[in-house]
């Protein structure tokens, strides 16, 4: 039997994580913020000594990019020196431990794919959080899985695409930025890798360090992400608005964000067998039916573009 703790049950990915099909003789436990607050370090250790899983999956993180800059307290509580106290619990009894990262650790510099050897130079306090994050793992565990990904949705939480399709209905044009270049991730796609890589990595006790993970596909403009959203809800949606290119520095917030978010997959598919489906055919069968987060807490309006990133949402995925 495999024990697997997961913290961040009730966020989008903890959610994917918890439909997901798990291996045969592998037992999740999922850990939500009301059982253990991330921002409690004793109690981590104590829900991990108490478990003692062979695996643990933090799922959980702090997402509000913008306000982050002005709570950078919080953002560094729950992004670095949690999953650290992760770690050193982890090394202490013999655990592994999945961590999920970010695009964000670089600086975003338009050019080729990012690759996992190529140097860190985050924009914002989020992308801080996260190098920090990665770097202590690294020093506390050797059994370790540090995953960075890129535009991570799913249709029932809050994210680039329900934010799109809640402005759709609005207004008849959405202004988007078009200076912004990545592949979306789908939570349930990503759900499904995490667990491939750490079934791949337990078995041989091998493999450990960091990987990127996305969905596959060309690699596309927020402009081309948001035209694509429309399209493949476009059997329940109703009118398709037009799609207004815009320039990040149109509607400037209080973090920077990277110009280019596009991950280099390749170490991944060599040396864990993992592969995500096309981000185009996900989207597709995502949003075949309603989106579920279109019914849940609608957001007052905001300017374009800046509800995608607004403060309103859950401080971190709990």
């Amino acid at each position: 039997m495999t024990k697997v703790l997961i913290f961040g049950a009730r966020g989008q990915l903890g959610r994917a994580l918890k439909a997901n099909a798990w291996p045969r003789g592998w037992v999740p436990t999922f850990v939500h913020r009301g059982q253990c607050d991330l921002t409690d370090f004793a109690a981590i250790r104590a829900v991990i000594w108490g478990h003692k899983p062979d695996l643990i999956i933090n799922a959980a993180a702090y997402t509000a990019v913008d306000k982050a800059e002005s709570e950078p307290d919080v953002a560094w509580a729950v992004n670095a020196l949690a999953p650290a106290a992760m770690a050193e619990a982890a090394a202490a009894i013999g655990t592994a431990l999945v961590q999920v990262s970010s695009d964000y650790v670089f600086s975003g510099s338009l050019g080729p794919a990012w690759t996992e050897d190529d140097i860190t130079r985050p924009l914002n306090i989020y992308g801080k959080t996260k190098v920090a994050c990665e770097l202590a793992i690294r020093a506390a565990l050797p059994r370790h899985l540090i995953v960075r990904t890129a535009w991570l949705y799913d249709p029932s939480a809050e994210n680039f695409v329900v934010a799109m399709l809640r402005q759709g209905l609005s207004s008849a044009r959405v202004s988007v930025v078009n200076d912004q270049f990545g592949r979306p991730t789908a939570a349930s796609n990503l759900a499904w890798g995490l667990i491939r890589a750490a079934k791949v990595a337990l078995a041989a006790d091998d493999h450990w360090g960091t990987y990127h993970l996305t969905n596959e596909g060309p690699a596309v403009m927020r402009t081309g992400f948001a035209e694509a959203i429309f399209k493949a809800a476009a059997g329940w949606y109703g009118r398709i608005p037009a799609i207004e290119p815009i320039s990040s520095s149109n509607y400037p917030s209080a973090a920077l964000r990277p110009a280019n978010s596009v991950l280099d997959t390749t170490k991944a598919k060599a040396a864990l067998g993992v592969s995500l489906p096309s981000w185009e055919d996900t989207l597709r069968l995502s949003l075949a039916r309603p989106a579920p987060g279109l019914n849940a807490r609608p957001i007052p309006a905001l300017p374009p573009f800046a509800r995608i990133f607004s403060s309103r949402w859950p401080v971190y995925a709990a």
